[in-house]
């Protein structure tokens, strides 16, 4: 992802120690499944 320095991209992890999101961004443009209920989130637009 050289075109967008200082992004991460989030993908499915396997690591069970990996903290679960407790923040969403530009959810508006998410699939409804894609996002659990509960979290937090930022309107960025």
């Amino acid at each position: 992802m050289s075109a967008l320095p200082g992004v991460v991209a989030v993908g499915a992890f396997a690591e069970p120690g990996f903290p679960a999101p407790c923040l969403a961004i530009y959810e508006v443009r998410a699939h409804v499944w894609a996002l659990p209920s509960g979290l937090d989130s930022e309107d960025l637009d």
